[in-house]
């Protein structure tokens, strides 16, 4: 039997969906794998790609005495203004994804507490996105001071720290991606499901390639708007830089023109497999 145009255009839309699924979970397990043999620390196995420099700088006052529990009400705060206008976004974004790894064991009053994120990114940077973008950072750990005695003069913090005491992390970085990038590894750092970093690390990373990117064929294979945002979302967390979206071709045309309805109403491989511009904005 012979399928309608249709339905064979929907067909393989759902298998190329499902396709892209199961070599997206795939891809994802490789590199779990492939970071838990290369990186010696445990503390660092969820961090990929690798940073370029990592140092264990442990709090707790020796190795392996100062896992840090991200604090229910952690705070990711810039210590300047931003002229990036999606910087809001990015810093709600990685607060509230960091909120989330908090574990229940938090409401126990010992051991390192992460309070607060401070994102300090250059003054004047430039909040483009090129080749040459400078999409360096920093990223290390502080014990918050204990508070001022009757004297009026903050004490310094003992070894070890006392119970239920707070840690800050510190992001620095030339531009606001560069802090993204930042954010994205602290976020990786944390152990699920304790919601723990095993220990406190300095470290100071870049890329390698100024062009990172992957590309997509909705002119061949009609992916979904939330297939899309999957991959988006993946690109952040292995620190990409470039999303090449081949959007149309002569096998299909999905967007739905304003000028030009007939274009998608005769060329897409179904009605429902179009973008709108709003889709695309």
């Amino acid at each position: 039997t012979v399928q309608a145009p249709e339905k064979l255009h929907h067909t393989n839309a759902c298998t190329c969906t499902r396709t892209v699924t199961y070599c997206v979970e795939r891809i994802r397990a490789m590199l779990v794998v492939l970071s838990m043999l290369v990186l010696g620390s445990s503390t660092t196995q969820n961090l990929f790609p690798l940073p370029a420099h990592v140092t264990e700088t442990p709090l707790g006052g020796g190795p392996g005495t100062g896992a840090i529990r991200i604090d229910a009400s952690l705070a990711v705060a810039s210590a300047r203004p931003l002229t990036a206008p999606f910087a809001a976004a990015v810093l709600a974004r990685y607060q509230l994804l960091l909120r989330n790894k908090a574990s229940a064991h938090i409401a126990q009053t010992t051991g390192l507490r992460l309070t607060r994120v401070v994102v300090d990114v250059a003054s004047g940077a430039d909040d483009t996105l090129g080749p040459s973008t400078n999409e360096s950072y920093t990223l290390n750990f502080t014990l918050v001071p204990v508070p001022a005695t009757s004297s009026g003069t903050a004490t310094a913090t003992p070894t070890p720290p006392p119970p239920n005491s707070t840690v800050t992390a510190t992001i620095t970085a030339a531009t606001i991606y560069g802090a993204r990038h930042g954010l994205e590894t602290l976020a990786q750092l944390v152990k699920a499901p304790a919601g723990v970093i095993e220990e406190a690390v300095a470290i100071a990373d870049g890329p390698v390639y100024p062009y990172r990117g992957l590309m997509i064929d909705t002119g061949r294979h009609f992916l979904s708007l939330a297939l899309i945002r999957h991959a988006i979302d993946g690109l952040a967390a292995l620190k990409m830089n470039v999303l090449h979206w081949h959007l149309l071709d002569s096998q299909s045309f999905p967007v739905a023109s304003q000028a030009y309805p007939q274009l998608s109403a005769a060329g897409a491989f179904a009605a429902a497999a179009t973008y709108s511009l709003d889709d695309l904005r």
